[in-house]
């Protein structure tokens, strides 16, 4: 969403919220202050009641005989009146007697000369739960009803009689002409608050573009430095605040142009270093290559030849000639590979990472079959999108690893398990073995180029093979670490984050 339509949605938003709290406070202080109005008005007319009929009206009854039609219906008459004179629903008089509640005074529905349709005295209330709180407190008791009688609103007087019987006075009122002035009032403070909202919304837009317009401009700006448009510029036009950001910005600018163009010199020599000693390592170890076959040539040609000839002394320093040349040859071959890393860029694939597992496993058949090792893999491995070549490379390094560095007696046969492990928001691959294990204080040092840990001639190799993991690994965004103990196997776990690969890998 746009910088000004952000503006004009909080301040809307802001004033529609007001203007609901202002709608419902509105709402309900006049519906207080109107129920309020309509309860001393019935309170006056219930105690009007009760001191209209005699003292002792409650004491003297006992049943249905107790008062005569005739006075029963001079009552009624009377509250008729005073009902039409104050605007009141109904009028009346219970009295709990015998478990019932028993109607002592009552108005006709009409309010009409024949009085028609009213409670007859001693008559039963149908529905005496409606007394029960009045009854119990014993004090004034308001309520309003949704019942077969209307929309209203009613307050009970209880009292006690000379014999502690509860009778209690009533008097209710109708609610529609209330509730037709709380529907005035809801409409006229509705379009009070829709007023307000347009109001706002058309102010919200002119201050919403008072304040993007040198925003956007800004952005514009700034966007255009992101890109690399270094010409670009914006005019000071716009108030204090903004004219000073503007000129902090521009003074980045400049800063930034001059760092990057500094960044930029010493990248383009960093590649050309970089190119030139790649260049240099495999110019020296193709020349190396040539003069290291030739001693191992002559050396084989001299045990063919000449081993009967020679004493003891003799083959022990040809032996020597001959492994210090294949010693030689192996670190020719890991510098070739080192230097192949950097100038080699493989496109990067959406690749199952269990076939590369399997093609790794299937370089190593011989070896995994010689040392009787038992490799598992498990089955969720899952993709990832890298250089298959090189990743496979990486298994084959840590794999064959694996399999070399095993205690010598006993003959334990390795146990290799392949996996993966979901941790921390990350994919971890891990390559684990039962072998002899590596010392927490070496494992930085491992990774170092051409680092052994043992006498050459204890486990072959020439130490380069984890170095160059180790840069594949980051050349890919992620990482590599070991876990282990001495005598305890080790775990090589990497991770292949997906991120963009480097440039010239698609």
């Amino acid at each position: 969403m746009k910088f000004k339509y952000r503006i004009m949605a909080i301040m809307t938003t802001l004033i529609a919220v007001t203007s609901a709290v202002y709608i419902a406070y509105i709402f309900q202080s006049q519906r207080t202050l109107l129920l309020r109005g309509i309860d001393e008005r019935l309170f006056e007319a219930a105690e009007f009641a009760r001191r209209v009929l005699p003292a002792d009206y409650h004491d003297r009854i006992m049943d249905a005989s107790s008062v005569t039609p005739e006075a029963f219906e001079k009552t009624v008459r009377f509250y008729n009146e005073i009902c039409d004179r104050l605007g009141l629903q109904y009028l009346w008089s219970v009295l709990f007697i015998d478990g019932d509640v028993r109607f002592t005074s009552a108005t006709s529905p009409g309010k009409k000369p024949k009085h028609e349709g009213h409670a007859g005295f001693f008559e039963k209330h149908t529905d005496p739960h409606s007394f029960g709180r009045a009854a119990r407190t014993m004090k004034p008791d308001y309520s309003t009803f949704h019942n077969k009688w209307g929309h209203g609103r009613m307050v009970l007087l209880p009292a006690l009689d000379s014999q502690g019987r509860v009778y209690i006075f009533g008097a209710s009122m109708d609610l529609a002409a209330v509730d037709e002035q709380l529907r005035e009032i809801l409409w006229s403070s509705t379009e009070f608050a829709l007023l307000m909202i347009l109001i706002t919304v058309l102010s919200a837009l002119g201050v919403a573009h008072w304040i993007s317009s040198p925003v956007t401009r800004l952005k514009i700006f700034a966007e255009n430095i992101a890109d690399g448009r270094w010409e670009s510029d914006l005019p000071a036009k716009s108030v204090p605040e903004m004219d000073s950001l503007t000129l902090s910005i521009r003074s980045m600018r400049d800063t930034i142009r001059e760092k990057m163009r500094e960044l930029e010199e010493k990248n383009a020599l960093l590649v050309k270093v970089n190119t030139e000693l790649d260049q240099f390592v495999y110019t020296v170890s193709h020349d190396l290559r040539t003069p290291v076959r030739a001693v191992s040539a002559f050396a084989d040609f001299m045990k063919r030849d000449s081993w009967e000839k020679m004493d003891d002394t003799a083959r022990a320093h040809l032996e020597k000639i001959m492994e210090g040349a294949v010693r030689l040859n192996g670190l020719i071959d890991d510098l070739l590979d080192l230097s192949r890393i950097s100038r080699v860029k493989n496109p990067y694939n959406r690749v199952r990472m269990e076939d590369l597992v399997r093609e790794a496993l299937g370089r190593l058949e011989y070896e995994i079959s010689r040392s009787k090792a038992q490799v598992h893999v498990r089955p969720d491995l899952g993709e990832a999108e890298c250089d298959a070549v090189k990743i496979t490379q990486v298994l084959v390094n840590l794999i064959g690893n694996a399999l070399k560095f095993v205690p010598r007696e006993g003959e334990r046969a390795p146990v290799i398990e392949v996996g993966r492990k979901d941790s921390a928001g990350e994919t971890r691959y891990f390559v684990k073995d039962n072998g002899i294990g590596i010392e927490p204080k070496f494992f930085e040092r491992i990774f170092q180029m051409f680092v052994r840990l043992h006498p050459s001639g204890t486990y072959e190799g020439s130490g380069a093979g984890l170095s160059i993991v180790k840069r594949v690994i980051e050349d890919h965004g992620g990482r590599i670490w070991v876990e282990s103990a001495a005598g305890e196997g080790a775990t090589f776990f990497f991770t292949l984050p997906p991120k963009t690969p480097p440039a010239g890998a698609r």
